[in-house]
């Protein structure tokens, strides 16, 4: 793919972004801040993070070559329409994934804007199901949750620990879809920022006083 063929997927790119949220920039400023993911013989990932009606939000915008064929022998018109059939199904069984935002066909391209669930709920208007913090919470309850969070963060290192391993091993650099639902998880900052706050929490009542 040329320079010219990757600047053009980058504004429309843009331009489905300006168009789903509003933004009051043009494509080329809006292009600027695109992060190329990922790109094969039919589809190329941006992603970025912007302002929307739910705050600061990451988003992943799929650019579909239509006419093009991947290495599994699929058309992008197939992979484009194979996809989006995934998103809306996530989303109607409420399963972990990106959830479809906007998608648009226009001649020999088609593109789909994806997010996460909690922002997706907020975009919607719907609650994002967060817990109530209940102020009785037992020593127990506390306790419970304390090694249920333990045995799920040496999970997660162990998954991380075979994941570099493997991907150390396959030389390959280009994002699986698995690799670009993470992603999109990442690079949205509320995410992880209650077990961020929790870690933190745990530490800092670890330390000990200052005299």
């Amino acid at each position: 793919m040329t320079n010219d063929d990757h600047n053009s997927e980058a504004r429309r790119a843009a331009s489905i972004l300006i168009e789903v949220l509003d933004l009051p920039d043009n494509a080329a400023t809006v292009g600027q801040e695109l992060s190329l993911i990922d790109r094969d013989q039919v589809l190329t990932v941006f992603a970025a993070e912007f302002e929307s009606t739910a705050g600061p939000a990451a988003f992943l915008v799929y650019v579909y070559r239509l006419d093009q064929t991947g290495d599994d022998g699929r058309r992008g018109h197939d992979r484009f329409r194979d996809d989006l059939e995934t998103l809306e199904t996530a989303a109607r069984l409420d399963t972990p994934g990106p959830r479809t935002v906007s998608h648009a066909q226009a001649g020999d391209h088609a593109l789909i804007v994806a997010t996460t669930p909690a922002v997706w709920r907020a975009l919607r208007g719907e609650p994002d199901g967060a817990a109530v913090a209940d102020p009785a919470l037992s020593e127990k309850e506390r306790g419970e949750q304390a090694l249920a969070l333990l045995g799920h963060l040496r999970a997660a290192e162990d998954a991380a620990e075979r994941w570099l391993a493997v991907t150390d091993a396959s030389g390959r650099h280009n994002l699986t879809p698995e690799e670009t639902e993470l992603s999109l998880f990442l690079n949205d900052e509320r995410s992880i920022k209650n077990l961020l706050q929790a870690l933190n929490q745990v530490l800092a009542a670890s330390r000990p006083p200052r005299l």
